[in-house]
């Protein structure tokens, strides 16, 4: 037999109008020397580097592998693997499913399961519970077929062999005192500025969810910082009454416009809002999709989880259904408030989101709701077609 090539991976990059703007999936077969990735219009691309959202680094997108916070997920391709990345928080995550025909990443559990083949397990009971906790940065869950892996606020490395490693994010900068702490988030709200300025076609809005609490607001003054003038509230609490955690009297008080909605109104959705609980496995989403239309191409300063976040004991913390297990403080805590990239229309014509951003506490992410699958993926998405000659322009 002659002798496995060594060339260097290259990428192969298709654009599909009929996938959510910011989906996206690759897909790596062992032993070949071509990395198949398909992905939404709205997914950037710079020679064997991508991303959706904002990039921090613009000037170089390859060294968003090395920041301790991204505001997106994306990837690398190297010569013997492909660097992924997740964003510096745990509100967006990386869903990961190997099989015979190699391993599927990508940003969207539905889309990972429709590009690899496989499906959920009909007769699994837990899957509100797998899919609604984040436990440490990797866990996983079954399928019909062997199980999905879950990455959250890692890197993950797929090399040309198959072999898969979860690697810390960069350490952030260490602060000693609230100066020098306060001194880095205004730093990074900076940077998170800086390079949604430098955006080619339009930057995105800025928008917070804002509750009668304290994580909310907290990241609500310091969105004000970069510009920030709209913000969204669910006023009823979980299992409370209306108006009992109304963000109002706060926007009044920062001049914000408010626009607000009950904690049960995306139940008159049906379809369209429950979906999306399976596009990250986290049921804070669903309760905004009132607000889908707020949250297209914007960045989105959140409080979710805030307290969980910030909590320095190891310990299971309940929020709906989700579950955060802490065994050691998260070396990414407490350096910079989170961002998350919001939704943009589907291209099917649904009520769908799937282009915005977000922040709790603790980082910046873009993140990207709506991104399953709205179409037919190409008849040769799993062949390993040849290099294109712009592949690894």
């Amino acid at each position: 037999m002659p002798a496995p090539s060594t060339r260097a991976l290259c990428l192969d990059y298709d654009v599909s109008a009929t996938l959510p703007r910011l989906g996206w999936a690759a897909l790596l077969t062992p032993g070949q020397n071509t990395v198949r990735m398909i992905a939404g219009e709205d997914v950037s691309r710079d020679g064997n580097v991508f991303w959706e959202g904002l990039c921090l680094s613009p000037d170089d997108p390859g060294a968003t592998l090395d920041h301790p916070f991204p505001v997106s997920t994306g990837g690398m391709v190297r010569a013997d693997d492909v660097a992924f990345w997740t964003p510096g928080h745990y509100l967006d995550r990386l869903f990961l499913v190997k099989t015979a025909a190699g391993v599927v990443v990508s940003n969207s559990l539905p889309f990972a399961l429709r590009a690899s083949g496989e499906t959920l397990a009909a007769d699994y009971l837990h899957y509100p519970w797998d899919f609604g906790r984040i436990l440490q940065h990797s866990q996983s869950a079954p399928l019909t077929r062997g199980r999905v892996q879950i990455i959250t606020n890692a890197n993950l490395l797929v090399s040309r062999d198959g072999e898969i490693k979860v690697v810390p994010k960069a350490a952030p900068p260490e602060f000693h005192d609230y100066a020098s702490y306060i001194g880095q988030v205004h730093a990074f709200l900076d940077e998170v500025a800086h390079a949604n300025q430098a955006q080619l076609d339009r930057p995105y809005r800025y928008v917070s969810s804002l509750s009668s609490g304290y994580d909310s607001p907290a990241v609500t003054v310091l969105g004000r910082r970069i510009g920030l003038t709209d913000a969204l509230s669910i006023i009823d609490s979980r299992g409370g009454t209306a108006g009992d955690d109304s963000g109002e009297p706060i926007a009044a008080a920062l001049g914000l416009s408010l626009k607000t909605a009950l904690r049960s109104d995306y139940r008159a959705a049906g379809w369209d809002a429950e979906r999306l609980f399976y596009v990250f496995g986290l049921p804070e989403d669903i309760c905004l999709y009132p607000f889908r239309n707020d949250l297209r191409r914007s960045l989105l300063f959140t409080g979710i989880l805030g307290e969980t976040q910030w909590d320095r004991a190891p310990h299971y913390a309940g929020g709906c259904w989700s579950w955060i297990r802490a065994a050691r403080p998260c070396r990414n805590s407490g350096c910079a408030p989170a961002l998350r990239n919001s939704l943009s229309p589907s291209t099917d014509g649904s009520t769908m989101p799937n282009s915005s951003a977000s922040v709790s506490p603790r980082s910046l992410n873009l993140g990207h709701w709506g991104t399953a699958t709205t179409g037919p993926l190409p008849a040769d998405w799993s062949k390993n077609a040849a290099c294109r000659a712009n592949a690894s322009a």
